[in-house]
């Protein structure tokens, strides 16, 4: 169990820092949202979008852990005995 939660953890530390960079590269390359902060280099732009996307990205994995936790509750849900015996 400790091995898994070792491996999830090393997934998490690698991915996250990994899509903020990719944030701060899509927007800092997009002159569209440039032009929406005029008082902001497409750099700085970059940077703190990618620095909100870190801020936020813990809460996008909570929300997931616990969306498969309720799919994983409803997927092994045994049927109740009472409704076998109505089928009868």
């Amino acid at each position: 169990m400790f091995g898994i939660l070792a491996v999830l953890g090393d997934v998490g530390c690698s991915v996250g820092p990994a899509l903020m960079g990719a944030v701060s590269g899509a927007v800092s390359g997009n002159a569209k949202i440039a032009a929406s902060f005029p008082n902001l280099t497409t750099d700085q732009l970059g940077l703190k979008s990618g620095m909100l996307f870190s801020a936020v990205f813990p809460a996008f994995i909570l929300i997931g852990v616990l969306l498969l936790t309720r799919f994983h509750k409803a997927a092994n849900k045994k049927p109740s005995p009472k409704a076998n015996l109505s089928e009868e």
